[in-house]
């Protein structure tokens, strides 16, 4: 693991990191940048900026719709989910705003009474269950897709669930959709054939997620002891199951 020191100069760094992303005087680009740090805090903390705030109050009131278009291209999550909320938005631009990377901006788009019916039957197969959630309580969305959320959720609660059959979770294993991967990855019910398969994926929260399970292969943690991820190999070591010559 990290020294100390490294600790140290981490948490000093992001610290830094969180003022600047506070800091009314910071540039722009500087902000567009430390919005798309993997730190919550900092993230935060650009949101609450006097500079991201006032974008964010003109993406919600403002009704100038070339102005709007262009705020939906900003580096800012608030400010493109001001765009949203903004009855003035053309649906083109909602349209765009429903492939955002953001699932917190498709979750506003998934719950927005003008959403045309064919993105809302896009949204209702997205990766993230709120967004899901918020189409399925979106008056306008069609039957189907309130079909295929629920068909989704089921198979979300199989992957999940310990009672689920071996063979069933190997299904859905091989669904290649990752959050039914993620979470089968993590149940102490799939095969160990399964788990040693998902552990050699480049994804390393699913690696982290078999790393973790206690049904996990001792030849898998084994290597897994050893994985390019910190978090990881911690995990591996830290499994129960984990075999002590691999710890020592």
């Amino acid at each position: 693991g990290d020294s100390d020191a490294m600790k140290n100069l981490k948490r000093l760094i992001a610290r830094m990191e969180r003022d600047e992303a506070a800091d009314p005087l910071t540039d722009p680009s500087r902000l567009a940048e430390l919005a798309a740090s993997d730190d919550k805090d900092v993230r935060w903390a650009v949101a609450g900026n006097p500079t991201v705030k006032a974008l964010t109050q003109e993406a919600k009131e403002s009704t100038d719709q070339s102005r709007l278009a262009e705020l939906a291209e900003s580096p800012f999550q608030p400010v493109r989910r001001g765009v949203v909320e903004n009855s003035n938005t053309p649906v083109e631009v909602l349209t765009r705003l429903a492939e955002d990377s953001d699932s917190g901006v498709r979750r506003t788009v998934a719950g927005h009474p003008s959403m045309p019916v064919e993105v809302l039957a896009r949204l209702a197969e997205d990766s993230d269950s709120w967004v899901r959630r918020a189409v399925a309580g979106n008056s306008s969305t069609p039957e189907e897709a309130l079909a295929r959320i629920q068909v989704t959720e089921t198979r979300l609660k199989q992957a999940q669930d310990q009672s689920t059959d071996p063979s069933r979770l190997t299904e859905l294993a091989d669904s290649q959709d990752p959050s039914l991967q993620m979470l089968v990855a993590g149940n102490p019910s799939a095969p160990g054939a399964v788990l040693a398969q998902l552990a050699e994926y480049q994804e390393s929260d699913l690696r982290l997620s078999v790393a973790g399970n206690p049904s996990a292969p001792v030849e898998v943690l084994a290597r897994l002891a050893a994985d390019s991820n910190g978090d990881v190999r911690r995990r591996a070591l830290l499994n129960p199951a984990c075999p002590n010559e691999v710890r020592e």
